[in-house]
């Protein structure tokens, strides 16, 4: 805080007071009467109470000095002082107030921070609730998705199994056969076939044997159930090897 009310800076200003108190009102007091030296006196500082004219008497007689001069220098020295002081107390206010001033602002600032500081919480809970529904909604697809995926894959070896299926209905190519432990080897020609399917044990259009128990199938119409082809087969009787022939056009 700005102030001279103690050390040098005090003394120092109570002698600059003094000198220009002296020099302003009283240079070359000591060479007036004592009538023209009291008016002087008078003037500056007004006439004394009964109670300083006793106390600046005391001092004389104290100190052997006289009054008059001891009262003058006592005014002089009073009036400094109190005005340094009251100037102190003048710039002590005015800090007193700034130091406020800053209280205020301190505390308008922290009150500022703390709803800054709690928006920024309430903002940061919304954010985490948000996160959580997103991760809460991932989860969810995520497990939807493994569902989905399984479905599917199910779905494909369905679709595979029917398709085998299906593939394994559909007599492109001579296919090998098997007949009470017997093996029938795939052959890969074709013969051509009369336009009407029939198969008959009695018909030797559609079969020849090789040698003892083995045969060859020919002409066998594209349209000719598996069935009925089994049914051709089981008549020939025991069957060490069968070549079947079935016509793709």
């Amino acid at each position: 805080m700005e102030t001279t009310s103690t050390g040098h800076e005090f003394r120092r200003a109570v002698k600059a007071e003094v000198e220009r108190t002296f020099y302003r009102n009283f240079r070359n007091i000591g060479c007036e009467k004592e009538s023209q030296f009291l008016r002087r006196v008078d003037k500056k500082f007004g006439r004394p109470k009964q109670e300083d004219i006793e106390y600046f008497g005391n001092l004389g007689r104290i100190t052997g000095l006289d009054e008059h001069i001891i009262e003058v220098i006592y005014k002089v020295l009073e009036e400094v002082t109190t005005d340094i002081y009251r100037q102190d107390i003048i710039r002590l206010e005015k800090n007193s107030e700034r130091l406020r001033s800053w209280f205020r602002e301190a505390q308008k600032k922290s009150r500022d921070c703390e709803s800054a500081l709690s928006k920024k919480e309430s903002e940061l809970k919304v954010q985490e609730r948000i996160i959580l529904q997103k991760n809460e909604k991932i989860d969810r697809l995520g497990k939807e998705i493994g569902t989905t995926r399984d479905l599917l894959n199910k779905e494909k070896m369905h679709n595979f199994k029917i398709k085998n299926t299906i593939e394994n209905r559909r007599i492109k190519k001579c296919n090998t056969v098997q007949d009470h432990g017997e093996m029938i080897t795939q052959v890969s020609h074709s013969v051509t076939v009369p336009s009407v399917p029939s198969l008959s044990i009695d018909d030797d259009d559609h079969y020849r044997e090789i040698t003892n128990n083995e045969y060859i199938i020919y002409n066998i119409p594209k349209m000719t159930p598996d069935k009925k082809i089994q049914e051709f087969v089981s008549n020939l009787g025991r069957i060490n090897e069968l070549k079947v022939c079935i016509n793709t056009n």
